[in-house]
């Protein structure tokens, strides 16, 4: 998580432009439970619809190359105004920005973002509509209002890439909307750390494209080997799961692998397994014993042996005495 204003209740401190546009203020969300938002409600203006801009502070991407957004809102119904406006909206326009630092983001705001769809320097990512809006409001300032429990929550998540850079800026825009920004949260999916199939795997971000599979090479668990020389892949998906597995770890001999398949164990004593694999350790033969772990034989006990034809595997039989006719 880069980013998660939903259970902040201090001041958040973003970027507002202009001043007269959004507003930060302390209210009680849905469940009754004190939080930080912003809030906007311009539309009763007589003025010309102005682009009130709040921007978060610098984030740094974490060489993700693909970031997810969620918001959290409320909008007023047009339609419920006292007096209806041509100019009212009941969607947000969300931007993002590349940036390397936080002093560079500050230059941002040193003029007024230009109009159009085109922003220099920003990128749009999508506009978002309401699904639900509200029109019964508790009253308050002139120009803002207080979420009660009736209001309808929208949640939304967008996604953005490639990122190229250390990190941005997401901006949330308003156009001349009633809205109340109850919560944002920003990040990235990657596919967790993990062992699977014998081999170990470290954290990886989720690919740019929403298609895109990136394949991770892993590395051998203790005491095994990958068949044939090859290293073992995964794919780390979208969404954070690993999948298509290419390849494989064996344990090697006198190890067997675990009932999940992330580490190979030693043979216990009266075990052994002679040759690398995925079988299990196995009872030594009769008349015959270990003395280590991690055997990949087993000895014969006093008073027994193997003729030197037998496999290590075969089972010890006792010595016969023979005696010579003169």
């Amino acid at each position: 998580m880069l980013l998660d204003t939903t259970e902040s209740t201090s001041e958040l401190g973003w970027t507002t432009y202009p001043v007269t546009g959004w507003d930060e203020v302390s209210v009680l969300d849905d469940k009754g439970k004190l939080i930080r938002t912003f809030e906007v409600c311009n539309v009763n203006q007589n003025q010309r619809l102005h682009d009130n801009w709040l921007a978060t502070p610098f984030l740094l991407s974490y060489s993700a190359p693909r970031i997810f957004v969620t918001l959290r809102f409320s909008v007023r119904d047009c339609a419920s105004l006292r007096s209806p406006s041509p100019t009212c909206r009941e969607t947000l326009t969300l931007y993002y920005r590349q940036a390397d630092s936080q002093i560079e983001v500050e230059k941002t705001w040193s003029a007024e973002p230009s109009t159009g769809e085109t922003r220099e320097g920003w990128v749009k990512i999508d506009t978002i509509a309401a699904d639900k809006s509200f029109s019964r409001v508790e009253p308050s300032l002139p120009h803002q209002y207080k979420p009660d429990r009736t209001r309808r929550i929208n949640v939304k998540t967008r996604s953005f890439a490639p990122l190229t850079r250390r990190g941005f800026v997401l901006a949330i825009v308003d156009s001349g909307a009633c809205v109340s920004l109850m919560g944002v949260s920003v990040f990235y999916r990657r596919c967790p750390a993990t062992t699977l199939y014998l081999a170990s795997y470290v954290a990886t971000p989720s690919g740019a494209e929403a298609t895109a599979l990136v394949p991770v090479t892993g590395t051998c668990v203790p005491h095994s080997q990958s068949q044939g020389g090859t290293a073992p892949r995964m794919h780390c998906n979208a969404e954070g799961e690993w999948m298509v597995p290419v390849g494989e770890c064996t344990c090697d001999a006198g190890y067997e692998p675990n009932h999940n398949g992330s580490a190979c164990l030693a043979c216990q004593m009266g075990f052994y397994k002679a040759v690398s694999g995925s079988i299990s350790c196995t009872g030594c033969p009769a008349n015959s014993r270990t003395s280590l772990e991690a055997s990949k034989m087993c000895e014969c006990r006093s008073g027994f042996y193997r003729a030197p034809s037998d496999a290590n595997t075969t089972a010890c039989t006792g010595k016969v005495h023979m005696s010579t006719v003169a």
